[in-house]
């Protein structure tokens, strides 16, 4: 696609959101389904007063569950990382039962991946004839 002009796609959303928050006032988040629209997350904020989750604060609230708090409670629990990534053999902790499941749709994808499907372009109206 083509570059967007933030500040008049920021304008149409507030105004957007503004009016559907009047007309609902039972509202009380915003979700950005979106991964384009974190970037109005801010405006939509200052704008309607409300709280907004968009991908990347859902992400960063997702981890903040794992992260130690060192406020409060238990602190440094986590072993420190040695910098290496662990050895992982996908699928290897599966039943034998999923592991031939994964299997199977591995396969069929295989097969699907391979098809020779006819190329739509080269055909032309003249090939395609009515047959009432």
């Amino acid at each position: 696609g083509e570059a967007v002009d933030v500040l008049k796609v920021d304008a149409g959303i507030v105004a957007l959101a503004k009016r559907v928050v009047a007309e609902n006032p039972r509202i009380k988040a915003i979700l950005l389904e979106c991964t384009e629209l974190p970037a109005y997350a801010d405006s939509l904020k200052f704008a309607t007063g409300l709280p907004v989750y968009d991908s990347i604060s859902v992400c960063n609230s997702f981890m903040a569950g794992f992260l130690d708090n060192p406020k409060i409670g238990l602190n440094d629990f986590h072993e420190a990382w040695d910098g290496k990534q662990a050895e992982y053999t996908f699928g290897a902790c599966l039943s034998e039962n999923e592991q031939g499941k994964l299997k199977s749709a591995r396969n069929l994808t295989s097969q699907i991946s391979s098809l020779s499907l006819p190329n739509f372009d080269d055909i032309s109206e003249d090939d395609s004839e009515d047959e009432d």
